[in-house]
This record gives C-alpha cells, sequence and structure tokens, in this order.
C-alpha cells in the first residue's frame, strides 16, 4: 500500500501512544509523561524509510521541517517516487540534509522539470545517490543548478552510452563536483567519458563495470577551437567550398529575397526551397561530416576533401574565388592544428583517483595514457584484458612499471623498492618482444640493457619418494620406502616403533649410500621439525639408529 513521506516517517519512528501508555502502567503503576510524535521525531538525524512504498510528499513544506528538521541523512532507496518535485520539496525541508540516497526511485523523463521551491533557502546537501533511477544527463544538468553545494554524485545503472549534455552545461552546474560515479552503465569510447575532463573539482571519476575499450587523451574540441559551420558555405553555381562568415540573404531580379544556402539550410522545412534547397541540403550534410573530420583532428582525410572539392580555377573570376578558397582553407588548417596540439592535454585538472575495474581495456597504449593526467596519483584498475595471463604479482609489477605517475595501485601504496623491482621486471619482460611499448623505451634510458637471470632448477636432485636402510647394532633390520616429505620427528617415531623404545632414546644418522660422489660420513637428524627431504635423502641410503641407555 503507497503511503506519503510523513506517513512513512510516523510509521517508523513514532511510537504508538496506547501501547506506551499500558505498558508503563503495568511496570511502573504510575501515570505516563505523554510525548508528542513531532518531539521524537525532532531528535533524528539518520532516517532509514528503504522500501516503504513511498509515492507522495505532502503538500505543505512545513509538514516535513516541523517533524523531523536535524535530519542529515535520509535514505528512500528502491520506493515509488516519480516526480522530482517531490523530491525537491524533500530537500528543501531539510535545512541540514547532506546525504540523500534515491536508488530504485524511478523518475518520469518527461514533463518532469527540476526547480526549487521559491522562498526556500540553499541547500546544504553534498551528497546524492541516483543510482537506477532513470535520471538522465539533463536531469542531472538541472539538480546540478540548484544544489550549488554538491560533493559527490551517483550515477550508476542508469544505462548511459553518452554523455548527452554540453561540456558548457556540465561545467557550469557541476563546477563544486569533487567526485562522480558512473559505476555498471555502458560507456565503451573514452569519447564520451572526456567529455567531463573540464570539471574544475572532480578528484574522483569511478567508472567500474563500463565496457569501456579505450583511454586516449582525446579532448573534445571547444566551440572557439572547432570551425564554426558558418565559416563555409557551398555555392550550387561555382560548385565549391567558399569562406562565408555570416549567412546573407541576397537580392533577386524580382526584387524578392533569395536565401544563401546556409540561411536555406536552417529553413529547410518552409515551402519555398525546392529542388536546389533540397540539393543545398545533402552538401550541407556533407560538410557536416568534414567538420567531424576536423574535429577528430584527421589532416590528411581533411586535404583530400578540399582537394576533391576545389576545382582548379578556370577564369579571372574563378582564380579570384580560389584565392579566398586557399585563405579559407588556411584557417581551417589553424584551427586544426590548434586542436591536435591540444590533444596531448587530456583534461581533467583536478583528478586525483580514477576506478577502472571490470573493464575491457586491452591494450598497453591505454595505460601509456593514463600517464598524462596531471594529478592523477590513485587507480583501480583489477580484472582487465590487460596481461590477463600473468598471476597477480607479475601483473601488479607490469602496471607499476607502466605508471609512473600512481602512487597507490588497487588500494596499496607503492614503495620506492617495490617501483624498482617492477621497471627491472618490465624491462626483462619485453626484451624479446618484437613491438615494445613506449615505457620500455624510457625505462631504457634509465637502466640500459638488463642481463636475464639465470635459470636455476632448484628442483633438481629432489626425490618426493626414497628407498631407505634403517641399520641397527651394526647391521641393516629393516627396508622400506620413505616419503620424504615427512618431518624428522615422523621418522623418529617410526623407528622407536621399529624398535619398541620410547622415542625419547633414540638418535638418528644420515649417510649417504652408493653415491661415490657424496660424503659417506653421519650426520646426525636432530631438528624435528624440518621434512627429510632437507637432508638430500635418495635411494640407497641409510638410516643409522641408536638407542641411549
Amino acid at each position: 500500500m503507497s503511503k506519503s513521506f510523513s506517513e512513512a516517517l510516523r510509521e517508523k519512528y513514532c511510537v504508538d501512544d496506547e501501547n506506551e501508555e499500558n505498558f508503563v502502567h503495568m511496570i511502573i503503576f504510575s501515570r505516563p509523561r505523554r510525548i508528542s510524535c513531532s518531539a521524537e521525531l525532532e531528535y533524528l538525524t539518520n532516517v532509514v524509510l528503504s522500501s516503504t512504498n513511498i509515492d507522495s510528499v505532502d503538500v505543505a513544506h512545513d509538514s516535513i521541517s516541523s517533524l523531523c528538521p536535524n535530519v542529515v541523512d535520509l535514505d528512500l532507496s528502491q520506493n515509488l517516487l516519480s516526480n522530482w518535485s517531490d523530491v525537491m520539496k524533500i530537500i528543501s525541508s531539510l535545512p541540514k540534509l547532506k546525504f540523500f540516497n534515491l536508488t530504485g526511485n524511478r523518475f518520469r523523463p518527461f514533463n518532469n522539470v527540476i526547480s526549487w521551491p521559491e522562498g526556500r533557502p540553499k541547500s546544504c546537501l553534498e551528497n546524492l545517490v541516483l543510482n537506477y533511477t532513470g535520471a538522465t544527463w539533463r536531469d542531472a544538468i538541472a539538480v546540478g543548478h540548484v544544489l550549488p553545494n554538491l560533493k559527490e554524485l551517483h550515477l550508476c545503472q542508469n544505462e548511459y552510452w553518452r554523455i548527452t549534455a554540453s561540456t558548457k552545461d556540465i561545467n557550469k552546474s557541476l563546477a563544486n563536483l569533487k567526485c562522480l560515479r558512473l559505476n555498471q552503465n555502458y560507456f565503451k569510447r573514452w569519447e564520451e567519458v572526456g567529455k567531463l575532463n573540464q570539471l574544475p573539482s572532480l578528484e574522483t571519476l569511478i567508472l567500474s563495470k563500463n565496457p569501456l575499450e579505450n583511454v586516449t587523451t582525446y579532448i573534445p574540441p571547444s566551440p572557439r577551437k572547432v570551425v564554426s559551420p558558418r565559416r563555409l558555405t557551398y555555392s550550387p553555381r561555382s560548385k565549391k567550398l567558399e569562406g562565408s562568415p555570416h549567412p546573407k540573404r541576397t537580392r533577386t531580379r524580382s526584387g524578392g529575397e533569395q536565401r544563401s544556402p546556409a540561411h536555406r539550410k536552417l529553413f529547410a522545412n518552409e515551402a519555398d526551397v525546392g529542388k536546389s534547397g533540397q540539393e543545398v541540403d545533402v552538401i550541407n550534410h556533407l560538410m557536416e561530416e568534414m567538420l567531424s573530420v576536423v574535429a577528430l583532428g584527421s589532416e590528411r582525410m581533411l586535404k583530400c576533401y578540399l582537394d576533391h572539392a576545389i576545382q582548379k580555377p578556370k577564369t579571372p573570376h574563378e582564380y579570384s574565388n580560389r584565392q579566398k578558397d586557399e585563405k579559407s582553407q588556411t584557417d581551417m588548417m589553424i584551427d586544426l592544428k590548434e586542436v591536435q596540439e591540444g590533444d596531448d592535454d587530456p583534461g581533467f585538472p583536478a583528478l586525483r583517483m580514477l576506478c577502472m575495474s571490470n573493464t575491457r581495456l586491452s591494450d598497453w597504449s591505454d595505460l601509456e595514457a593514463l600517464t598524462k593526467f596531471p594529478r592523477l596519483k590513485s587507480l583501480r584498475i583489477q580484472e582487465t584484458t590487460i596481461c590477463q595471463e600473468h598471476s597477480i604479482e607479475d601483473r601488479r609489477k607490469l602496471f607499476i612499471a607502466s605508471l609512473p605517475n600512481i602512487e597507490v595501485l588497487n588500494g596499496s601504496e607503492i614503495t620506492a623498492a617495490e617501483r624498482d623491482k617492477a621497471e627491472r621486471f618490465y624491462m626483462r619482460h619485453f626484451v624479446q618482444a618484437k613491438t615494445k611499448p613506449q615505457r620500455y623505451a624510457e625505462l631504457y634510458q634509465k637502466y640500459g640493457e638488463l642481463r636475464p637471470f639465470d635459470e636455476v632448477d632448484l628442483g633438481r636432485g629432489f626425490q618426493e619418494y626414497a628407498a631407505l636402510s634403517f641399520v641397527y647394532g651394526g647391521r641393516s633390520i629393516h627396508q622400506c620406502t620413505i616419503h620424504l616429505t615427512q618431518s624428522v620427528g615422523k621418522l623418529k617415531l617410526f623407528c622407536a616403533e621399529l624398535l619398541t623404545v620410547p622415542t625419547r632414546k633414540i638418535k638418528m644418522y644420515h649417510m649417504v649410500g652408493n653415491d661415490e660422489g657424496r660424503a659417506g660420513n653421519l650426520e646426525e637428524l636432530f631438528l624435528e621439525s624440518l621434512p627429510m627431504s632437507r637432508y638430500d635423502m635418495t635411494d640407497g641410503d641409510e638410516i643409522h639408529i641408536d638407542v641411549a641407555i
């Protein structure tokens, strides 16, 4: 049965007056002191009302603020709230609220405006959890506008595969955000995550359990660096690109107005656009593709496109237009160069901790890209496909050597000795590789060429079982095969049972048998905790037993 927020609050935290009175009369036998429900709720700081079927909020703000004005942490996860207006009423009515969990409440995506109630003071909310709520990026931007003190935002399990908000809106509304959690979404390319790279205060970014396949230093081009679509228009008469800083209207012979192709594109649905207008729309679509090539920084593709689009001049008039085209082309190359020069800077100026566990990173270049982040010091990168065939210990060494800027890897601090050992392991690992990562060249300048380790077979000559002879009083009394992983104490117990004497009276000595290359002296076996294999016993060796009197 659905209920309002106030009803659920009273139901859980208010004591039933009738039951309380009967209980006190039975135990104390005196008239109880009645405490109002509002007085009880006034002292609440942590409120948990998860899975209580809350679907609405009381209309009056005072009904909430008078009930529990001191609430700091509020958990309304797995309820039935669907309107942002109800959420804003709760936040605006709780002046001390710092943490608000709304996981599992499914908000309606349309006709659901997020606004702050008039006359209410600004909220001090710092941590908002919107996991599995269906909150869009437009919602996140609006929430950031009305909650200026927001420092941590949870947007996990919301089926994001791209960031639809503009970089300008993100930077403006989430300027104070320090931690952003995007676990278990569908981000596949770093180009989408890179749209967050200008958040000025972002220190922690969680991307675990996303199908992320790459990490690059790509920066989404800022508006001042990208060639504006209005700078190039297509002229149907000369069939080439012409510089046109603004769309202009031209006069026809009849005195009417004829819109330029760029202006006609803006009014493509008007009735006065004929077949030529449709043709221009197609050309403008091709221009948009060309501009996307510029944004991606492919200079070679851009040159090919321009060579195809700009024809050779045949008349003086065309030659003059050709000079204009070349100047426009030069301007584009300058803008393109600015974009390419910025590609080495990945942004994220304040990012210190990044989590990329359970992703699909598979190339060493992804780790090299992480070294470009200016303040990144802590990284979590487990369960990825990079060097998955190695053991956990060797994988940690390879990661440490690949990330000279990281001080804490998967929660463990990296010491200077561990880094030195890891870098040497890294060089020996790639010394025989045909294609070496870029980091190998940097470490080669530091260490030079390292000698490979000498292979030592520690198991050479080791036997798990050995056929031994037991000698007592100068003659062999027993022969059997002994498991050499057992302790000397077990061997002593065996000899005591063999002679039916107490173990405290037994002394044992090991002597090499038929091997002429080994010494034939007797070696006392007195360390009972050691395994027999420590004495290099082999087939034919003898155990001499002595019984103390």
